[in-house]
């Protein structure tokens, strides 16, 4: 299975070069003609604000040809907070979520891309204490028991910025530290795949998994022996993500 990976399109009518870089994007798309598009958030230029670039930047990507899955970035819905206590500058609008739904589809979805199982998560919605948190872990806690092989995630902050036992608040990743409902994806991934706002690129491993963070314009190929499936104690090499 072919899949695209594209993020931080921040499409709107006003965001002219914007628009002009999807164009490409878009044509080359049409040339390479992958199984599946994820794109993993900031899909609009300031949709949270305005509500009408949502609608806007939605009718802009109507147009592909093959199957898309999309995932929800903080200038989409909101921002989650960087820790208790600590509020975003613009958080998360549960109204933008609503009309992010009618649009793009679900927020969180999972799929099996040959031997991996791939899961995309909301990541705007983590520390808000919210039932919609609290939903996405419970459906997050039936697809990890139901799943087999290794483990793929997707969203559109990263889950830690070098390691699971980061301390330090930071705006552009998930507070999953402080909110103890993510520990087993952390865990069982085999490759966690991100798009911090900040835009930086960084590329982590340890003995059984990759982390990749990356901005706009790229991805690292990640370890090819990243891939065993933690859940059941080993399996072959698989690659995470490749150029």
């Amino acid at each position: 299975m072919r899949i695209v990976v594209i993020t931080d399109t921040h499409l709107a009518r006003r965001a002219t070069s914007f628009v002009e870089n999807w164009r490409t994007v878009a044509l080359w798309i049409a040339e390479a003609r992958p199984d599946l598009v994820v794109h993993c958030g900031d899909i609009s230029l300031d949709g949270a604000a305005h509500p009408a670039e949502l609608i806007e930047a939605a009718g802009m990507l109507a147009d592909l040809s093959v199957l898309v899955r999309f995932l929800p970035g903080n200038h989409d819905i909101g921002d989650n907070p960087i820790a208790p206590g600590k509020h975003a500058e613009h958080p998360l609008d549960l109204a933008r979520l609503k009309q992010y739904r009618v649009l793009f589809g679900p927020d969180r979805w999972a799929l099996h891309a040959g031997a991996w199982q791939v899961i995309g998560l909301n990541a705007q919605l983590f520390g808000t204490a919210t039932a919609e948190e609290e939903g996405q872990f419970d459906w997050l806690g039936n697809e990890l028991r139901s799943g087999a092989g290794p483990l793929g995630l997707m969203l559109h902050k990263p889950l830690f910025r070098t390691g699971p036992v980061d301390r330090e608040p930071m705006s552009d990743m998930s507070p999953v530290r402080r909110v103890g409902g993510c520990s087993p994806c952390c865990e069982a991934a085999s490759c966690a795949l991100s798009f911090p706002a900040t835009h930086i690129n960084r590329v982590s491993f340890s003995a059984t998994a990759s982390s990749i963070a990356g901005p706009l314009d790229g991805l690292l190929p990640a370890r090819r022996n990243a891939g065993a499936d933690r859940r059941k104690g080993g399996g072959h090499p698989h690659t995470c993500a490749e150029r």
